[in-house]
């Protein structure tokens, strides 16, 4: 008999094997496993709430490490700047933070700062960052803009924010 076809046989014959050792042998596992039952780790739910625009992210890979040490503290108790917010279904663990959250970082808006029209960071109403002010006065625009300017004007591009200031401009000099 070939080498190849012998080694063949003996690698099925010693699967044949361990699957009948794990049919016979399973309960007993089972029952073990019973008897040492293997606790567990609370799942871990962490959050960080932003204050300037009230946003909630949540987050994942908090050191496991810090878990034991978490579950020992009284829920309101602050660890490396988390604070347990609660231990009813699992870890509850919240990092206050009070800027803005990156979406709200990434979206911009035109406003009134001061008298005159600005620019913001975040979104209007929900908290924002002044970025710079320009040199229109919101005096000299028409009601309906000045409205939309107290609002919020949110754009998407760099375009299209110098679009809406052309036409801001153009209308301060009617």
């Amino acid at each position: 008999m070939p080498l190849r076809l012998r080694w063949t046989l003996a690698a099925a014959g010693f699967l044949i094997v361990l699957a009948l050792a794990g049919v016979l042998f399973a309960p007993r596992i089972m029952t073990a496993l019973r008897l040492f039952p293997v606790k567990k780790q609370a799942p871990i739910t962490a959050t960080t709430a932003y204050g300037l625009c009230r946003h909630r992210v949540a987050r994942s890979g908090i050191d496991p490490s810090a878990v034991k040490r978490l579950s020992a503290l009284p829920v309101g108790a602050k660890y490396g700047g988390w604070r347990l917010t609660g231990k009813s279904r699992g870890l509850q663990l919240t990092y206050e933070i009070k800027g803005l959250c990156p979406s709200c970082r990434r979206s911009h808006f035109l406003g009134t700062w001061g008298g005159f029209v600005a620019v913001f960071t975040g979104l209007p109403g929900r908290g924002s960052s002044l970025l710079k002010m320009t040199s229109i006065p919101v005096e000299s625009l028409p009601r309906a803009e000045l409205e939309d300017l107290q609002k919020g004007i949110v754009y998407r591009s760099e375009r299209e924010r110098l679009q809406i200031l052309e036409g801001l401009t153009a209308l301060e000099n009617e």
